[in-house]
């Protein structure tokens, strides 16, 4: 084969590696590499003919090629069954390949076309026989089944007629392997775009619901607050997202004993309960009704029971494969149920109560994004139950005092009461109201074993809007945060479903950063909060890092930007609100940006004997004396990150 033959070629496969790496960077996933491989593999088998000049390298070549495109098959469609089936045929027809190259001595052309004819066969049954038993996968398969076969195909073809080494077969035919791979490259590159926009457009829809959900409660309180019309409205919300046929809420019959049994005290739909029932209790749903109002679960018992005792939502697609619902099975019964749900209702270390939902049409099931979408409804729902809860506590008490202390009480719980403890970093932080009532909020988030999240905000207002609007931010937050975006994607996403639900006037500062432990990295993106401060150990520098930004929930258009920042061990990160700056002395003097960098670097100086805890603390005794133990007039609020 001559240079000039190897030039089409060489410039395909420059081609397809830059598609390659161009989806290793936006689209990875582990099966991709096998196509860069099989490009380097048609590579080196053109590079050994032009060296060499031994002819039977070019059938061998395209044995081996189509024995790699098999195995990527194998492993796409997930056919472990024909593992062992495979690995005799590519040993026959490896061997076969491998004694025309041992055996060059002017064999018939058939000789040589056989064995690559049977490989690619084989393949091209492979791709066809593989159907939509794994949905995600062959998609793809099916996608790129057409260029693979008929390519192969034809190909062989063209071998048969004008041979391996003919000017045609170099030219043309060879280049055509080539744009197979690229083709399912191309393949994976279509298939990741259409993923994001289905992700983009379910995270939207769920929002929508969500905010739906949120927008209802809220409204429900804005009249006369009542917990039944506030348990309803969660329901219902909760039945039109998943498409149940009946739902139940059950709370604690009495508050903060979770020895009492749970009591019915929502009810839509038909809910046949996962128990036997009397056979007069089946004759009708109004049955149904009146038995469940009558009935109590222990805590414990049944699946309802359960998730109140562990604590974990319960997802139970099937349940004809389910021994505790033996009593919902005949499908002609009034009590048959085809799909459950119990989703316990925590808030803080009490169980409130379980939202438990039905589907009872044969065959139709809760699907796990039904699930997944109920997961993050509960969290939200559990917090506005609980508000609704205190402030009709504090209607019946009418005490103003008392009314900032339950609130502050609802806040400090949605607050972490334990920070993420990890081998990459170790994280501190406090949160002292100006009132009963505080207008300041962080978490830390989990998201992997090396990505953790951290997050600190200002919300604009105090009061109940003040908490529903926090309760919202931790909700976006923990439901949009994932390893796969960064500070400033996750900002976007949480100020595009805020802004427009908002009532004029509410709005929240925020800081975001997302630590990668093993990049040895921070993605931060700001808000229109303070600037972020870290103090580099090795270089003994306190450096402010900030982005540009709207407070959330005003402009749904902004896009957020993210800066990555290099850490590593031992140093510090300090996020912090504005309460701290601001705080007053008795003579009136804010305590202030320089001071407060002052005293991180003072601390800093310790070194590796430096806990996040004592700088911390060490602040907040500091503001303290300065404001001579005075009363704040602004929430102070820290969250410190020491690097391991």
């Amino acid at each position: 084969m001559s240079a000039a033959y190897s030039a089409a070629k060489l410039a395909i496969i420059l081609v397809g590696l830059i598609i390659y790496i161009t989806l290793r960077r936006t689209f990875p996933e582990r099966s991709q590499p096998i196509m860069a491989g099989l490009l380097l593999l048609l590579l080196g088998r053109d590079l050994a003919y032009l060296a060499v000049g031994a002819y039977p390298l070019l059938p061998l070549g395209d044995v081996a090629f189509a024995i790699v495109l098999e195995r990527w098959l194998t492993r796409k469609a997930g056919h472990g069954r024909r593992l062992i089936p495979w690995v005799l045929f590519s040993l026959v027809i490896a061997g076969v390949g491998a004694a025309e190259l041992i055996l060059d001595n002017g064999l018939p052309r058939p000789v040589y076309l056989l064995p690559p004819a049977v490989a690619c066969a084989w393949v091209i049954l492979q791709f066809y026989d593989v159907t939509a038993d794994s949905v995600d996968n062959s998609r793809l398969i099916a996608e790129v089944r057409p260029a693979v076969g008929y390519g192969l195909f034809y190909a062989q073809v063209a071998l048969a007629v004008f041979g391996h080494g003919s000017p045609p077969s170099q030219l043309v035919v060879y280049p055509l392997f080539y744009l197979i791979p690229i083709r399912i490259l191309l393949g994976y590159f279509e298939r990741g775009k259409q993923d994001s926009v289905e992700y983009v457009r379910s995270i939207r829809q769920e929002s929508e619901s969500l905010f739906s959900f949120m927008r209802r409660v809220s409204a429900s309180m804005a009249g006369r607050a009542d917990l039944e019309t506030t348990l309803n409205v969660v329901l219902s919300s909760a039945m039109n997202d998943t498409g149940a046929d009946g739902g139940t809420v059950w709370l604690l019959e009495e508050e903060n004993k979770e020895e009492q049994p749970l009591k019915l005290r929502a009810l839509q739909g038909v809910f046949p309960p996962p128990l036997a029932v009397p056979a007069a209790v089946k004759r009708s749903a109004r049955n149904f009704e009146r038995y469940l109002r009558s009935l109590s679960i222990a805590v414990g018992d049944t699946p309802i029971g359960q998730a109140a005792l562990q604590r974990v939502a319960l997802f139970i697609p099937d349940t004809v494969s389910d021994s505790r619902f033996a009593a919902n099975t005949e499908r002609e019964d009034l009590s048959y149920v085809s799909s459950f749900v119990a989703l316990p209702l925590v808030h803080g270390p009490r169980v409130l109560g379980v939202l438990a939902l039905v589907k009872r049409r044969p065959g139709v099931r809760f699907s796990e994004r039904d699930f997944e979408h109920l997961q993050t409804f509960a969290d939200y729902a559990t917090l506005a139950i609980e508000t609704v809860a205190t402030y009709l506590e504090l209607l019946e008490k009418r005490e103003v005092e008392r009314e900032l202390a339950i609130a502050a009480g609802i806040q400090q719980q949605m607050v972490p009461e334990h920070l993420p403890e990890s081998g990459a970093a170790e994280f501190a932080a406090s949160a002292f109201p100006a009132r009963g009532v505080g207008g300041d909020y962080y978490d830390v988030v989990t998201l992997n074993e090396s990505l953790t999240a951290a997050i600190i905000c200002d919300v604009a207002g105090k009061g109940l809007p003040a908490a529903l609007l926090m309760v919202m931010v931790r909700t976006m937050v923990r439901f949009i945060a994932s390893p796969q975006r960064d500070s400033g994607e996750t900002l976007t996403l949480m100020n595009a479903a805020l802004a427009g639900q908002l009532a004029d006037g509410h709005y929240a500062t925020v800081g975001l950063f997302i630590h990668d432990a093993q990049a040895g990295v921070l993605s931060y993106s700001n808000a229109a909060h303070h600037p972020l401060l870290v103090y580099h150990q090795a270089s003994g520098r306190l450096a402010q890092y900030d982005t540009e930004g709207l407070p959330v929930g005003i402009e749904g258009e902004v896009q957020y930007t993210s800066r990555i920042i290099p850490v590593a061990s031992n140093d510090l990160v300090v996020m912090y609100t504005d309460g701290i700056t601001e705080a007053l002395s008795p003579e009136g003097e804010q305590f202030g940006s320089a001071r407060l960098e002052g005293l991180v670097r003072n601390v800093a100086a310790g070194g590796a004997a430096v806990t996040a805890e004592a700088v911390r603390s060490t602040i907040s005794d500091e503001v303290a004396a300065f404001t001579g133990g005075a009363r704040p007039h602004d929430d102070r609020t820290l969250l410190i990150m020491r690097v391991r």
